[in-house]
């Protein structure tokens, strides 16, 4: 007999997120959030997770499709949530972190030459008002950081209430 048979071992669990009810309190601060993460790579492998430390990125280097896609939605909504949850954000896609503009790395001194391959993206966010910006982020994989004008940008915009 010639056959191929795939053992359980041959198998990983995907990487997901999932929406869920009620809020959960975000497994790094006190937010409350819809969003979970379930990582078979970690324990808990269901961790809810905000909007600034949501960052969905599958541990393994053949990452599905969805997985992908997953890694994708966490920085638009992330980006979303920076401009008061207003807005949107047609665009995101992968690039070198040292590319991003006004980027330091604060884990290398000036005078090292290190060959940094770490994942950054590039997303374009459309306020309600039509007015465009582009927005680049980068992540220490625990938190995202929002670029923007060639700098970080540390105080989320606050929706104003007329």
């Amino acid at each position: 007999m010639n056959e191929e048979i795939v053992s359980s071992t041959d198998k990983r669990e995907e990487y997901k997120v999932l929406s869920v009810w009620p809020p959960q309190k975000c497994y790094h601060c006190d937010r409350l959030t819809t969003v979970v993460h379930i990582d078979p790579a970690f324990l808990p492998n269901f961790q809810a997770k905000c909007a600034l430390h949501g960052l969905a990125r599958c541990p393994y280097l053949d990452e599905t499709v969805e997985e992908r896609d997953a890694e994708l939605e966490s920085v638009r909504r992330f980006v979303l949530w920076m401009h008061a949850d207003t807005g949107r954000v047609p665009l995101v896609a992968r690039m070198a972190v040292k590319e991003i503009p006004g980027y330091e790395n604060p884990n290398v001194e000036e005078d090292e030459e290190e060959e940094n391959e770490e994942i950054g993206w590039a997303a374009r966010y459309e306020g309600p008002d039509g007015v465009r910006i582009d927005s680049y982020v980068a992540s220490d994989y625990d938190q995202f950081f929002l670029y923007e004008q060639g700098a970080l940008i540390e105080q989320r915009q606050i929706e104003q209430v007329a």
